[in-house]
C-alpha cells in the first residue's frame, strides 16, 4: 500500500518551519524595538536629542604658564602647537606628531612632546615666551619661534 499524498515532504516541512521561525524572530525584534522606543521611521538625530548627553570633561589644569599656548613657527617652517587641553603637535623636517603628550618644565627649562608610539622631541627653553612690539616669540634650542595670531 502506498502512503497518501497528504504527507509533506521533508523540504516542505523545513520551509514551513523556517518561515514560522522568521515570523517569530521578526515579532520579537519588533516588540523589543518598541519597548526600547526605537522606530524605523524616526531619524537617528531625534534619538540622539532624546539621549542623555555625555558628561562634560573637567577642564585640564595646566602645569605651565598660559603664555606657552598657541602655534609657534620658526623661519625654517618647523612648528609647535600647544593646546589648552594639555596636548601638543609639532612638525619638523623628519618628524610629525599630532595630539602628543606635552610636558613643560619651566624650572629645568625643557619642553617635551611625546607620542603614544614612543616618538618624542624635546627642546631646551633658552628664553620663555615674551612679547615686544605686538610680536610674541620664544627661543627653543637657540631657534626663535614666533606665535601666530
Amino acid at each position: 500500500m502506498s502512503t497518501p499524498d497528504t504527507q509533506k515532504s521533508p523540504l516542505k516541512k523545513m520551509f514551513g518551519c523556517s518561515c514560522g521561525a522568521v515570523v517569530i524572530i521578526a515579532i520579537v525584534i519588533f516588540a523589543l524595538a518598541n519597548y526600547l522606543g526605537i522606530s524605523a521611521r524616526q531619524p537617528n538625530r531625534e534619538i540622539a536629542e532624546r539621549s542623555t548627553p555625555a558628561p562634560a570633561k573637567a577642564p585640564v589644569k595646566l602645569t605651565f604658564s598660559k603664555t606657552y599656548l598657541g602655534k609657534w613657527q620658526d623661519k625654517s617652517g618647523n612648528f609647535i602647537v600647544i593646546r589648552e587641553d594639555g596636548k601638543a603637535d609639532f612638525h619638523t623636517q623628519d618628524t610629525d606628531i599630532t595630539g602628543g603628550i606635552l610636558k613643560i618644565d619651566e624650572k629645568k627649562k625643557v619642553l617635551k612632546i611625546s607620542s603614544v608610539f614612543g616618538d618624542s622631541q624635546h627642546w631646551k627653553i633658552d628664553r620663555a615666551p615674551q612679547t615686544q612690539n605686538e610680536k610674541t616669540t620664544i627661543i627653543l634650542n637657540k631657534s626663535e619661534f614666533q606665535r601666530e595670531r
